[in-house]
C-alpha cells in the first residue's frame, strides 16, 4: 500500500454489482485495538456536494503490512458513486472520520481527479 499524494489520478472502478466506487484504504497510527468507527464520503471540491453513498461502518483493525508496529490499516472501502458524470474528470476528495475503541476521533483526506479505472471484477 503506497501513500497516496493529493493530486493524483483517483480511479472510478465498475463494481460486479452493477455500482461505481473509489476503492478507499488508509493507515492509522496510535489507535486503541479492537473495532473502530469509521465514516467515508467523496466530496466534489468545486461545490462541497457529497457525490457519494456514506459509508458509516465498525471494523478492526488490520495490523500494517509495512510492519510499522505503532500503525494499522483498513483496506477496501468502497464509497459508491452513482452518477459518474458527477466526478469523472472533476476534482473530489474523500474524506474519513475514524473513533477508536477508546472515544479518540481522527480524520483525514486526500484530493484528486476522478477518471475511470479498471473494472474491479475481471
Amino acid at each position: 500500500m503506497l501513500p497516496f499524494v493529493d493530486g493524483q489520478v483517483l480511479s472510478l472502478q465498475r463494481g460486479c454489482q452493477g455500482s461505481q466506487h473509489i476503492f478507499t484504504s488508509f493507515r492509522v497510527v496510535n489507535a486503541a485495538a479492537g473495532l473502530v468507527r469509521v465514516k467515508v464520503r467523496v466530496v466534489r471540491t468545486s461545490d462541497g456536494e457529497t457525490v457519494s453513498v456514506p459509508v458509516d461502518v465498525r471494523l478492526p483493525l488490520e495490523p500494517d503490512p509495512l510492519q510499522m508496529p505503532e500503525a494499522a490499516v483498513i483496506t477496501g472501502l468502497t464509497p459508491v458513486v452513482e452518477v459518474p458524470r458527477d466526478v469523472l474528470g472533476k476534482e473530489v476528495e474523500v474524506r474519513v472520520e475514524l473513533e477508536d475503541a477508546g472515544g479518540a476521533m481522527a480524520s483525514g483526506s486526500m484530493r484528486g481527479t476522478a477518471q475511470w479505472g479498471p473494472d474491479s471484477c475481471g
